[in-house]
C-alpha cells in the first residue's frame, strides 16, 4: 500500500512498531501525519492482545503539543492581521475588515467554537484556505488591498507545511548523548543551531525541540540530577 493511503487508525497502529524497530524515517513520517491529520487528542492504537506493547506517555504528550502549537500558528496567521489592519484608517477600512472576516469564515477554522473538531490539515487544505477570496471594496488603500490579497494566508500554510519533520528517534534517545553528556548535547544543538547533528533524520529546530525527551529511566535520572543541582546537593546514581 502507498503510504499516502494510510488511514488514521493505521498510522496510530504503526506508531509503536516504528519506534520499537528504530525505523527513524517511518517513525518521523507517522508522527508528522498524526499531528497534522488528527482533530482530537492523539492516541496510539494497539490492535493486538499484547497490551504492554505501547509507546511511552511522553511521546503522545509531545505529539499533542505539536498539534496544539500548529493550531496556534494557524489562528495567529489568520487573525493577527486584524491587530493593525489599516494604519491609515482609509475611508473603507471597516468594509475591508468585514471583507477579510468573510474570507476567514470560508476556512475550516470558523466558527471558532467548533474548530477543535477539525484537524490542522482540514483547515489548511480547506477551499477557503487554498483559494482565499475576498471582495476588495472600491477605494481601498494599498494596505487594505495587501491584507485582503491572502499573502499572509499563503505564508501561514507554507510555514505549517514545513513546521517540522516528525519526531526524531535520535533526539529522543538522550541515553546515548553524542558528546558524552546530555547537558552538553542540549546546549550544543541549541547554541550552534545544528539541529540534526548526528541524526539519521535531517530536520530543523522544531523537530529537535519536540523530540529531545529521552527514555523514561534516563529522564528520571536527568530530572533528579537537575533538582539536586538546584538544591546544591549531590546526586547519587547508585
Amino acid at each position: 500500500m502507498d503510504k499516502q493511503g494510510l488511514e488514521t487508525d493505521e498510522l496510530r497502529a504503526l506508531l509503536y512498531p516504528c519506534q520499537a524497530l528504530e525505523h527513524a524515517k517511518a517513525f518521523a513520517y507517522v508522527t508528522k501525519r498524526l499531528a497534522n491529520e488528527v482533530a482530537a487528542h492523539i492516541e496510539e492504537f494497539n490492535p493486538t492482545r499484547f497490551r504492554h506493547l505501547r509507546c511511552e506517555g511522553r511521546v503522545i504528550q509531545q505529539l499533542n503539543a505539536v498539534r496544539g502549537s500548529m493550531r496556534g500558528k494557524i489562528i495567529a496567521g489568520l487573525f493577527e492581521p486584524l491587530n493593525d489592519f489599516c494604519r491609515l484608517k482609509c475611508d473603507v477600512h471597516e468594509k475591508s475588515i468585514a471583507a477579510y472576516l468573510e474570507g476567514v469564515k470560508r476556512t475550516e477554522i470558523w466558527p471558532l467554537q467548533h474548530q477543535h473538531h477539525k484537524s490542522n490539515k482540514d483547515v489548511t487544505d480547506s477551499a477557503g484556505f487554498l483559494n482565499w477570496k475576498c471582495t476588495t471594496p472600491k477605494g481601498a488603500c494599498y494596505t487594505c488591498q495587501k491584507q485582503l490579497s491572502g499573502a499572509n494566508v499563503r505564508k501561514t500554510r507554507e510555514d505549517l507545511m514545513n513546521y517540522w519533520e516528525g519526531l526524531c528517534l535520535d533526539c529522543m534517545d538522550i541515553s546515548q548523548p553524542k558528546t558524552g553528556d546530555s547537558d552538553t548535547d542540549y546546549w550544543l544543538h541549541n547554541g550552534l543551531g545544528q539541529w540534526s547533528l548526528g541524526c539519521d533524520l535531517s530536520h530543523g529546530r522544531n523537530t529537535w525541540y519536540f523530540s529531545f525527551m529521552g527514555r523514561p529511566e534516563v529522564m528520571t535520572k536527568f530530572q533528579q540530577e537537575q533538582l539536586a543541582r538546584r538544591k546544591g546537593g549531590r546526586y547519587d546514581s547508585d
